[in-house]
C-alpha cells in the first residue's frame, strides 16, 4: 500500500522558502520602488522552472560570492508571490486574486515555462472573471493571441466575439483592436451581425485608424477616400453587401462609395434599382447568425 505524504513535504519546502535558509539565488522582481529581492534555492528552481533550468544551464543569471543573481522586472511583486510558492509548495490559491492580477498571472507562467498551469489558469480566468474579460474584451485579445500556447483563452475569445459581437464593437477601445484580428472577425460565417451594422462598425475602424481625416464627411478630399479605402481594403470583400437593404445601401453605403470598386459599386446600384438582377460580386455565403446568441448582452 502506497500512501501519500506529499502534503507534509510540501509544507517543509515551504518553510524552507520562508526562512532564507541556505539560499544561492536571489530574484529581484518589479520595477522601481515596488521592487522586491526574493531568497531561493537554484537547485529546486532548475528542476520545477524549464525557465530557470535555462537560466542556470547556459549561465545567464551573474554571480556573486557563489550567490546567483537575476533580475526579472516584467514580474510583479504580487504575482511572484504567488509563482514562487507554487514552484516550491504545488500549490496554488487564486480565490482572492482580481482578474488583472490573474492575466499578468498567466503572462509570467509563461514567461517562467510553468506549463502545467496555462490550463488551469485560462479555465478559472473564464469561468470565474467573465465580466472582467467582457469589459477588458480587446485586452484580452492582445494578450492571448500573443502566446500561442493560450489557445483555450483565444477560442474562448474568438466565440464570444461571434457570439456576442456587441461586446466587441461597443467596447470603447474597439477600434485599437489589431487589422488581424478585425479581418478574422469578418472572415467568420458565425459572426452574428448584420452587415449593415458590420460596414458602420468597419468604417468607424478605418476611420479611427487615420486621424488626419475630417470629422465631416462632406468635406473629404478624394485623397481622404483613398486614405481610408486603403486602409479597409482587405475588410471591404468581407461584407455581404447584398443582404443589406436599399434604404441602408443609400444612407450608408451610397456616402462612401468612393471606397469600393467601380464594378462592385455599379453592380450593387443596379442591384437595388432593377427588379430580377442578378448581382456578379455575390460570393459569399450568408453568416450562419444566430440571433439569440447575438442579442445576449454584458
Amino acid at each position: 500500500m502506497t500512501t501519500d505524504f506529499l502534503p507534509y513535504s510540501s509544507q517543509d519546502l515551504i518553510k524552507l522558502l520562508e526562512s532564507k535558509r541556505n539560499y544561492d539565488f536571489i530574484i529581484s522582481v518589479d520595477k522601481e520602488n515596488n521592487k522586491r529581492e526574493f531568497y531561493a534555492h537554484s537547485v529546486i528552481l532548475e528542476v520545477r522552472s524549464s525557465y530557470f533550468e535555462h537560466v542556470l544551464s547556459h549561465g545567464l543569471a551573474r554571480k556573486e560570492n557563489n550567490i546567483f543573481i537575476m533580475d526579472i522586472p516584467d514580474i510583479s511583486v504580487d504575482v511572484f508571490k504567488i509563482l514562487i510558492r507554487y514552484i516550491y509548495g504545488g500549490t496554488i490559491d487564486l480565490g482572492h486574486e482580481e482578474a488583472v492580477n490573474i492575466v499578468n498571472l498567466l503572462v509570467a507562467c509563461e514567461k517562467l515555462k510553468l506549463e502545467e498551469l496555462y490550463d488551469y489558469v485560462q479555465d478559472y480566468l473564464i469561468k470565474h472573471h467573465q465580466s472582467w474579460i467582457f469589459q477588458n474584451f480587446v485586452l484580452i485579445r492582445q494578450i492571448s493571441f500573443k502566446y500561442s500556447d493560450f489557445a483555450k483563452l483565444q477560442n474562448y475569445w474568438a466565440t464570444t466575439a461571434c457570439e456576442q459581437p456587441k461586446i466587441l464593437f461597443s467596447a470603447n477601445d474597439f477600434t485599437s483592436l489589431d487589422k488581424e484580428a478585425l479581418l478574422s472577425i469578418c472572415k467568420d460565417e458565425n459572426l452574428c451581425v448584420k452587415e449593415n451594422e458590420l460596414w458602420d462598425h468597419i468604417i468607424r475602424w478605418g476611420k479611427a485608424q487615420n486621424s488626419e481625416l475630417p470629422e465631416e464627411i462632406n468635406n473629404w478630399t478624394a485623397n481622404d477616400f483613398n486614405i481610408l479605402k486603403k486602409s479597409l481594403e482587405d475588410i471591404i470583400p468581407l461584407i455581404r453587401f447584398y443582404e443589406i437593404s436599399s434604404d441602408d445601401f443609400c444612407y450608408k453605403i451610397m456616402p462612401y462609395s468612393a471606397i469600393l470598386s467601380n464594378e462592385l459599386f455599379q453592380d450593387l446600384t443596379k442591384f437595388h434599382l432593377v427588379s430580377n438582377w442578378k448581382p456578379k460580386f455575390n460570393s459569399l455565403v450568408s453568416r450562419k447568425v444566430n440571433w439569440n446568441l447575438s442579442s445576449v448582452t454584458m
